[in-house]
């Protein structure tokens, strides 16, 4: 209700770009008196960006582990352990390493391991490179496969018979 956006001044922050919905709903959750939960989705969330964008979003962000803080702080004001955010930065990070290059991946590991995160383990750059580019060459290749027509001409065969 507007009224209690109102009264608690809470709103979308402009400078956030990744997950500001949920900071919103963080920052709004201590005012709320009562919680509905309802058995059908009010709206149904849709990211039309690919994964490239979602990289691209990911790269703006200068320091992670700063970005956290405002979510640290929403979750702290809720009891919730700080564990959540620590899963939420771990996947983040992941994410971002997923497309970059090495020196990228290693830039990012040396600022993590100078970081407020730093007791979270993570994988050895190299490591990190090597397989998310294993798994960009599997995806090319399922899809050159599967674009093929010997595929598309074999999958028709088997529907025949």
């Amino acid at each position: 209700r507007s009224d209690l956006l109102k009264k608690c001044g809470t709103r979308f922050r402009e400078d956030m770009f990744l997950m500001e919905d949920y900071l919103f709903v963080l920052e709004l959750l201590p005012f709320c008196k009562e919680i509905y939960s309802l058995r059908k989705p009010i709206y149904r969330y849709r990211q039309a960006e690919d994964e490239r964008s979602a990289y691209r979003r990911l790269q703006r962000i200068e320091n992670l582990a700063e970005y956290m803080q405002p979510f640290e702080q929403g979750l702290k004001t809720l009891g919730i352990p700080c564990e959540h955010v620590e899963n939420l930065y771990s996947m983040l990070l992941k994410q971002r390493m997923y497309y970059a290059s090495f020196p990228e991946i290693r830039s990012l590991v040396a600022q993590h391991n100078r970081g407020k995160y730093c007791r979270l383990k993570q994988p050895h750059p190299l490591n990190i490179y090597l397989c998310s580019r294993l798994v960009q060459i599997r995806h090319k290749l399922a899809v050159a496969v599967k674009s093929s027509s010997f595929f598309r001409k074999d999958r028709a065969d088997r529907k025949h018979d």
